[in-house]
């Protein structure tokens, strides 16, 4: 192929002021975008509907109740506790006769406490002790291990709680903490008020009024109460404590009596909120704080946690990424580390650069780019998600990195004294940008491969802000150099000649420098095996963050905040040939089991407000088995007839079928059949394995369900969401990388006209990405739905560097130069502007750090690595390959290429040739 010249087109002042024009004319526009940015963060809605596991869940929000709610409780709550009463009366409005609320705050629609629903237990004919053991994990906590001393121990106690942390920490490995004993005072008032009638106590009896006739036990004596990360009576570390415990003397005598934990403190409230009371979800949170002070309750001892919390939380802390008010100014870094990533890379690119002009133009149309892309996002029906808020940074740095390119080649123009240095820089970054962009694009273009909303709307807009990023490297960059073109000139052949030594020392130890980093990247890669990725969104905030330790202390003490629901089914079959108390009883037995199951901390069904009412035998009188049909007609009425408002939250008629395959098996639900459920809390702090956790839920149903004719199941709820999602963070990385990967190798290859040469040339764009996934895996760091797209973005990254490098590479080799030579000149002219590029994104990016999101902190340092990694990568790991096997075959390439234009223009007297010193492909 003849390479012909092309025509200088020259970038006139009169071009250069109509793309500046448009430019502030887009300004308004952008700013209008930007004022209508909504943030929204629900994982309920990052898989599509089509996928299996969102359609269950889709179903199962469609047949029981679709009201999100709020776990609220405090330090010191117990079922004596007025306080709880007194909370609910207000957030929700006081119980009528029908036990329905109304006047409470705006947006809250109910509030069930522990005594209410013991209440509706009791109005069955369910045993007191029975309802406080089945809201077990559920409304109703252990709290801490309680530890009762003995005589002699009471004398020693302080130095028996020293012993105790000493022994936990040097035996155990447990750091255990001494907390002062549960105080029920309200037990006390509660029984005095009941049987003294005297003016002193009547200002109590008001105070401490509660609803039941009777109080509820108090909490058995005990001295002091422990605690330790992830305590709760089916801990494995529970056994171990009590045997050290028990195992201590005084004088050769017993120094503690007993340790146990006791039912009945904590409690906890669950609020139910409306569509309403989500847009206002920390607004209420505060609200309820008030109403909590107002009863009594302590500020700093009143936990909230749930779904709906943690989304609000997470909408605002990415939020407080852009600007965070709650730190004063000289911390920056926490006030707002998105702005101080901008202002870092502009000062990074003043420093590199050395003139602040070109600092200032290369942050204006980075900026430009990113805001005009986060702009889009609202003008498309968008919405923010935690993903998208470090969108605009990426932009950043990709048009930093082009606009310094640009300007390096307009220094070296201008240097050498050419007529118009801005439309030769154009043109001598015009084929490096088009293809580092449109590879940049292809890693992008990926993540839309991804199953996961927030990950596919990063790749849509990403990649369509890479298209917006080309332009203003190619034309607003080079506009504003015309209008605004400086003064000084800056030699720039220091830094070539400087960079043109390492390039022949790189060349000359080649292969010793290819094969020490081909073995640091095997090492690095082998860490992969322990690659794991997570989804949990309490995850995504620093362990000392609010949320994370109330979230610590309601599933520590009172209940899992996940719920991981069961459904069990009965089909025509299965109602025909059974009678609704033996179907009852089925649910009790399968709940019973999952209530066993290693990370659950409780469940409620139907069944916890039924009695068991045993089948007559076949001895029993006549009287004896009317009763019992009796029996199942009042239950079947009182169910689906009389009752439906409040079972109806546990049983339900499938009114929409659904079909799903479990284990490669379909299972149908269809319209008529009977759907049981079975709430389960599931713990979300712990590091136990969800899928084992489902599994498990799943394989002792089964046991349960056996071949009983019409009957099956569903595991569903958030927990299993979490567990889908997990699995599609994986899928999503693996896909998107591999695709870039083929396609950027194709373009690679392409681009040098060579299979071999395209894919060793993909050696140090793949490095990077090994190397730091390798390192963070060996490291025991996972991989989250905001780290695993730096994976196909610093793939495109590094392309660009390999372009820039290559071009000039190719260029040389075809001046005649030698291959080292070629190296030499090719980092003369690339070296400067590739680490100035890295420089300026990486700290930029490290900036990122401060945020308290740990899913966009994370981001900044994972990309800051990678950028660092592919730097290495470029400047001295390809230097390296190309003066062994792949600078061979490339400089063959040439060569023959070379020779067939030169045989193409002797044959043409009428032939021109192409602009020395612009390089070409």
């Amino acid at each position: 192929m003849t390479r012909q010249t092309r025509k200088p087109v020259v970038f006139g002042t009169g071009a250069a002021i109509f793309v500046v024009v448009l430019m502030i004319v887009g300004a308004p526009l952008v700013y209008m975008g930007l004022r209508q940015i909504r943030l929204e963060n629900d994982i309920e809605t990052w898989l599509p509907e089509q996928d299996a596991g969102a359609r269950v869940l889709q179903w199962y929000l469609d047949h029981f109740e679709h009201e999100k709610t709020i776990l609220v409780a405090w330090e010191g709550s117990t079922l004596n506790d007025p306080r709880v009463a007194r909370f609910a009366d207000q957030v929700a409005g006081p119980a009528d006769a029908e036990g329905n609320r109304t006047g409470g705050l705006e947006g809250v629609t109910d509030v069930n406490t522990p005594r209410d629903v013991i209440a509706r237990m009791l109005e069955n004919g369910i045993p007191r002790e029975q309802a406080i053991e089945q809201l077990n994990g559920v409304l109703i906590g252990t709290g801490m291990l309680k530890v009762r001393l003995s005589r002699v121990g009471r004398s020693e106690r302080a130095e028996i709680e020293r012993q105790i942390i000493r022994k936990s920490e040097e035996q155990l490995g447990l750091d255990v903490d001494v907390q002062p004993p549960l105080d029920d005072r309200f037990a006390e008032l509660a029984e005095r008020t009941s049987t003294e009638d005297t003016d002193d106590d009547a200002e109590d009896a008001e105070e401490f009024a509660v609803r039941d006739d009777e109080p509820y036990p108090a909490p058995p004596p005990h001295d002091f109460q422990l605690h330790w990360k992830d305590i709760s009576p089916k801990s494995p570390h529970t056994n171990d404590v009590c045997q050290l415990v028990e195992s201590l003397e005084v004088d050769g005598q017993p120094a503690v009596d007993d340790c146990f934990f006791w039912l009945g403190a904590p409690v906890g409230l669950s609020v139910k909120i409306s569509a309403e009371g989500e847009e206002r979800v920390l607004t209420l949170v505060d609200e309820m704080r008030e109403v909590a002070v107002d009863v009594g309750v302590p500020a700093e001892a009143i936990r909230f946690g749930g779904q709906p919390v943690a989304s609000a939380m997470l909408d605002l802390e990415a939020s407080r990424a852009l600007w965070n008010p709650n730190y004063p100014v000289w911390m920056f870094h926490k006030r707002s580390p998105v702005l101080l990533s901008a202002l870092v890379g502009m000062l990074v690119s003043f420093v590199v650069l050395g003139s602040i002009r070109l600092s200032l133009l290369v942050t204006m149309v980075s900026m430009y780019t990113g805001l005009s892309v986060f702009a889009l996002v609202p003008a498309t029906g968008g919405n923010v998600n935690m993903v998208l808020v470090v969108m605009p940074n990426l932009l950043l740095v990709l048009t930093t990195s082009g606009a310094i390119h640009v300007a390096n080649y307009w220094r070296h123009a201008r240097h050498e004294g050419k007529k118009d240095p801005v439309s030769q820089a154009v043109r001598m970054a015009f084929q490096p940008c088009l293809l580092a962009s449109t590879t940049t694009a292809i890693g992008l273009a990926s993540l839309t491969t991804s199953i996961l909303s927030p990950v596919r709307d990063f790749g849509i807009y990403s990649s369509a802000g890479c298209g917006l990023s080309l332009l203003m490297v190619l034309f607003g960059f080079p506009a504003l150099l015309v209008i605004w073109p400086g003064g000084r000139k800056v030699d720039p052949e220091k830094d070539f000649r400087g960079w043109q030594q390492v390039g022949r020392w790189l060349a000359k130890h080649g292969t010793v420098i290819s094969t020490i980093t081909i073995i640091v990247f095997v090492a690095s890669v082998a860490g992969l095996r322990y690659f794991y990725t997570e989804t949990k969104v309490i995850r995504y905030f620093p362990e000392d963050s609010q949320i994370v330790e109330n979230y610590e202390f309601l599933e520590e003490n009172l209940a899992g905040i996940l719920t991981v629901d069961t459904i069990v089914r009965f089909d025509a079959e299965a109602i025909e040939e059974t009678s609704i108390l033996e179907r009852l009883e089925v649910v009790r037995e399968v709940q019973n089991r999952i209530r066993t199951v290693e990370g659950i901390s409780g469940t409620l069904s139907l069944a916890d407000f039924r009695p068991t009412i045993e089948p007559p035998g076949d001895d029993a009188s006549v009287l004896q088995k009317i009763n019992y049909r009796r029996a199942i007609q009042r239950t079947e009425r009182g169910i689906f007839e009389e009752q439906t408002e409040s079972s109806g939250q546990f049983v339900t008629k499938v009114h929409e079928p659904l079909e799903f395959l479990r284990d490669g098996k379909p299972v149908q639900f269809s319209e008529g059949d009977e759907a049981w459920r079975i709430r389960v809390q599931g713990g979300v702090m712990s590091d136990l394995d969800f899928l084992g956790v489902v599994s498990n839920m799943g394989t002792v149903t089964q046991e349960v369900i056996g071949d009983r004719v019409g009957t099956s199941y569903v595991v569903t709820g958030m927990l299993p969401l979490f567990l889908r999602t997990q699995e599609a963070v994986l899928e999503s990385l693996i896909e998107s990388f591999a695709l870039a990967f083929g396609l950027i190798a194709i373009v690679m290859m392409f681009v040098l006209r060579n299979v071999l040469a395209g894919l060793l040339t993909m050696l140090p764009n793949l490095m990077p990405v090994g190397l730091v996934f390798g390192l963070i895996s060996w490291f025991g760091v996972s991989v989250d739905i905001g780290t695993m797209i730096t994976a196909s973005v610093a793939l495109g990254i590094a392309v660009d560097g390999t372009l820039h490098l290559l071009t000039w590479f190719q260029d040389g080799i075809d001046k005649g130069m030698t291959r080292s030579e070629a190296i030499a000149q090719g980092l003369g002219h690339c070296g400067p502007a590739m680490w100035q590029t890295s420089a300026s994104i990486a700290l930029a990016m490290l900036m990122l750090g401060g945020a308290e999101l740990l899913l966009i902190s994370r981001f900044g340092w994972l990309m800051a690595s990678l950028i660092g990694a592919a730097l290495i990568g470029d400047v001295i790991f390809l230097p390296a390959l190309l003066g062994g096997p792949l600078g061979t075959v490339i400089e063959r390439q040439v060569l023959k290429r070379r020779a067939a234009e030169e045989a193409e223009t002797s044959e043409s007297p009428a032939h021109e040739t192409s602009e020395v010193g612009q390089p070409g492909v």
